[in-house]
């Protein structure tokens, strides 16, 4: 009995222990009565919490997004009016604009001053000086051709940006037809008003160039295979020796550049355009303000 009564004696501190090791988290199994309280306390917050995710997010997210749009525009604000400050960075501008992958449309104007027509072209970028091509073959019995001009030909010492544009026509195209239908300046008085405008549009910004002058065609076989473009096969498929290629040289004498950002600016009115003309004296050749900035301004 005393041996049993020991053995019993024994008993009561190990059920104690288990159940200090239960209350001290460290026994493997804990009760349900203290672990389902918790169990439910921790799926209310992550509710909450899920909840606030959902709420919020999206509404930071829309807030950052308009805080970032109202600073790009207001970027591209400033930067449209710095590009119309002066006569040079208008004309960056719209160099930028006609190389940045802009799309260029002929607007031919026929004998009654009206635009009949428009069609899309793939010119050379604008030039600024003259390039002089040697007339015969730089090597007897070897063609010239794009490494030789490289080397042999000269770049006028003038320059002037915008100077000139070559582009291709199609001889019996409609806008070749239309561009002949103007009387010649050799059996007329000099020709005034702008025969043909080149309007290049930027997809991406809206923005555009608008070039206005006249055109003449080249004749000249050195010329006509320097400046021929694969891309022109599409609509002359017989290339540069064809009959039918007509290599045109395009002299603006007026550019016009829109930008949208800068619609209201004072010094480009509510459309967003200043207009630079050719200026010409027996002194220099230069590009102009049509109205200068302060008197649009007032």
């Amino acid at each position: 009995m005393a041996e049993r009564a020991l053995k019993m004696g024994n008993a009561e501190p190990a059920q104690i222990l288990m159940a200090d090791l239960a209350q001290a988290g460290r026994f493997p199994k804990a009760s349900r009565e203290t672990a389902a309280p918790r169990s439910a306390r921790a799926s209310r917050v992550r509710g909450v919490l899920l909840f606030l995710a959902c709420t919020c997010l999206p509404v930071a997210t829309a807030a950052a997004i308009f805080k970032a749009a109202i600073a790009f525009k207001t970027q591209e604000r400033e930067d449209a009016l710095q590009a119309l400050q002066d006569e040079e960075s208008v004309l960056r501008a719209a160099m930028d604009v006609v190389a940045g992958g802009s799309l260029c449309f002929c607007l031919p104007v026929d004998s009654d001053g009206e635009v009949a027509h428009t069609a899309l072209l793939e010119p050379h970028l604008p030039e600024s000086g003259l390039l002089k091509l040697p007339d015969k073959d730089v090597i007897p019995g070897i063609r010239n051709n794009s490494l030789t001009d490289l080397f042999v030909g000269k770049q006028s010492e003038f320059s002037l940006p915008f100077n000139f544009i070559h582009f291709a026509l199609h001889r019996s195209g409609s806008l070749y037809r239309t561009f002949m239908s103007h009387p010649s300046p050799k059996d007329s008085s000099p020709l005034r008003t702008p025969t043909l405008s080149l309007l290049y549009v930027q997809r991406s910004s809206g923005a555009s160039v608008l070039l206005s002058g006249f055109a003449v065609p080249i004749t000249a076989p050195e010329y006509r295979r320097h400046y021929w473009r694969n891309a022109w096969a599409v609509a002359i498929p017989e290339g540069e020796n064809s009959a039918e290629y007509v290599l045109m040289k395009f002299v603006p004498v007026s550019l016009q550049l829109h930008l949208p950002a800068a619609c209201g600016a004072p010094q480009a009115g509510p459309e967003g355009a200043v207009t630079l003309r050719r200026f010409v004296s027996d002194s220099e050749v230069k590009w102009i303000f049509s109205v200068s900035p302060s008197s649009s301004k007032s």
